[in-house]
This record gives structure tokens, sequence and C-alpha cells, in this order.
């Protein structure tokens, strides 16, 4: 099995913003997600690309 290269999802709300990370609500549930791992970011469509392995670590795939 090939790693992923990226991944990208939409969330529902930004629940706390510190300047190092965001804490997402992902389909009911609140995810940390660090700033520095963010590949692109949409805040109006409300969708985040992120490395693949940090969405598997996080269990976003």
């Amino acid at each position: 099995m090939s790693e992923i290269p990226e991944h990208t999802f939409n969330y529902e709300q930004i629940v706390k913003q510190t300047d190092k990370a965001l804490l997402l609500e992902i389909e009911g549930i609140e995810v940390w997600i660090p700033k520095s791992q963010v590949l692109s970011h949409d805040e109006d469509q409300m969708e985040m690309t992120i490395p693949g392995w940090l969405a598997k670590d996080k269990d976003l795939i």
C-alpha cells in the first residue's frame, strides 16, 4: 500500500485556535491540527488539506 501524499476534508467549525494549532469539529468529533501541517485552508468553504500521514494519525482516513 502506498503512502497517501495529502488529504483534503471539510469541517463544521473551528472550535478553538492557538498560535500553533486549530481545534476543528469534523463530523461531530473535535480534532487538533497543527498549523505547521496545514497545506491549504479555505475558510469560506471550510475545507483543509493536510499531509496523508497526519490524516491517518488523526483517524480522518
